[in-house]
This record gives structure tokens, C-alpha cells and sequence, in this order.
């Protein structure tokens, strides 16, 4: 599947490390690759001192942004190169719901059904999951001024929110992976196979045939994904293909 797709999206909470995979497996498939800027959102180090009062303001910055990126993108990338991407638009609204008063929620989903391009769907979305405490962790390690005032029931709540969301995600194939496993600060290439069946690790003569956590294909007759995520130092946990 990872061979075949053109357009991937790296997805997951806060501190998960998307954008950090996404750069990695952009460089290793040779794609161009379509990345966030939150730090260009005015409004994000008020939102985390009061969320209250800045929820609105920076959920719509965010989807402006966003949106008018993908737009860009839609008319000026060549359909002939790949792309990776760290954020899936659809997924903004979980944010609000997390974070808006419910006159405000209703304002900011007319505004997003307004706003939304019409964007050719990823052929692939890694979702990483990872627990609260490496998330808070992660955040803390990278010191965005921003992020400062991030708590960890914060997190937990986004991370909720996020496994909800891609539990009924049905849009696109979902790859799931442990990223507790990713290591934002390091490019390892060690490979961590998800079976002992993975025949391009067991070409190169890895010896790790045995992986560090259990990992289980909700179908036997799925086979485990390139090594191209394992090369890039990922562990992963199921892989779930959707139509």
C-alpha cells in the first residue's frame, strides 16, 4: 500500500510526532511534503493560557491556514510527484468540539462548511497514537513558547478525541502506529519488524524478528506494510485497509 500511494497523511495528537514522520518518510520515498505552521497562529500561546476566551479566534485561524494551503495545493502541485502531509483537515472539528462553547461550536462549523476545499482524498493516513505522558514529555522536550502552558489532562483529552475520530474514520485506508516507538530527536535506522514474515528485513539479515511489543493485524491475511516505515525508525501496531 505505502508503494502505491501518492498522497499520505501522518496524523495524531499533539507532541505524537506527525511532523517529524512525515519529514522522515517524505526524504525516504522522495516526496514533496505539505507541513502545518502553527507557530504562524497568532492566537495559539493565548489559547493555552485561556482557552476559554481564545478557542474561536484559534480554531479559525487554524482553518483558515489550513485551508487555504490545501486550496494551494490542489491547483499548483504536479499530480506526478508524491506528497506527505502532517495535518488532515477533517479532523479540525474535533478541536472545536474539544475546546468551543456550544453557540460558538455551531458558528465555527458553518464557517468550516464555508471554508473547506474540495481536496482529492489521501491514499493513506498513518494515525500515531501514544500516551499521555509521552506526549506531555515530547511537548515539554521541544520548547515551543507556545506549547509552554500544555498540561497533561489536556493531552489526554485531545488523544481521546483523536481515537474517537479515527475509530469511525472510513475515508481513506488507515495504517495505525504505536508512536511511543518514534523518537522525534534521533533518525535511528533500526528496523523493528511487525513479524517474523517481513521479507525485506529478513533480506538485509535483520536479527530483530522478534518484536519489542506485540503487534496484531486485525486480519491474518494482511501483510505487514513496507519497510520503508520501519527504516525510519517505526514500530507498528495494525494496519486496517478501508473501502
Amino acid at each position: 500500500m505505502l508503494e502505491k500511494a501518492r498522497y499520505i497523511v501522518v496524523e495524531g495528537p499533539i507532541g505524537a510526532g506527525k511532523t517529524t514522520l512525515a519529514r522522515r518518510l517524505a526524504a525516504r520515498i522522495n516526496a514533496d511534503v505539505l507541513l502545518e505552521n502553527p507557530v504562524a497562529n497568532p492566537f495559539l500561546g493565548r489559547f493555552y493560557q485561556n482557552m476559554e476566551r481564545w478557542g474561536l479566534p484559534t480554531q479559525i485561524s487554524f482553518l483558515f491556514q489550513r485551508s487555504e494551503q490545501l486550496a494551494a495545493f490542489t491547483q499548483s502541485h504536479d499530480p506526478f510527484r508524491r506528497v506527505v502531509s502532517d495535518f488532515l483537515l477533517e479532523k479540525d472539528p474535533l478541536f472545536a468540539e474539544l475546546n468551543l462553547a456550544e453557540d460558538e461550536l455551531q458558528l465555527y462549523l458553518q464557517i468550516y462548511e464555508r471554508l473547506k476545499p474540495t481536496v482529492r482524498k489521501p491514499d493513506l493516513v498513518i494515525y500515531l497514537q501514544a500516551q499521555p505522558d509521552i506526549l506531555i514529555d515530547r511537548v515539554r522536550r521541544r520548547g515551543l513558547e507556545s506549547e509552554r502552558r500544555i498540561n497533561e489532562h489536556y493531552l489526554q483529552r485531545v488523544a481521546e478525541r483523536y481515537a474517537t475520530f479515527f475509530h469511525h474514520y472510513d475515508a481513506a485506508p488507515l495504517f495505525i502506529v504505536n508512536a511511543e516507538s518514534l523518537n522525534p530527536w534521533t533518525r535511528t535506522r533500526t528496523s523493528n519488524c511487525c513479524t517474523p514474515a517481513c521479507s525485506p528485513c529478513a533480506a538485509t539479515g535483520n536479527s530483530s524478528a522478534t518484536p519489542a511489543k506485540p503487534h496484531a493485524f486485525p486480519d491474518p491475511s494482511l501483510q505487514p506494510p513496507s519497510c520503508a516505515l520501519h527504516k525510519i525508525g517505526v514500530n507498528c501496531r495494525r494496519e486496517e485497509e478501508q473501502t
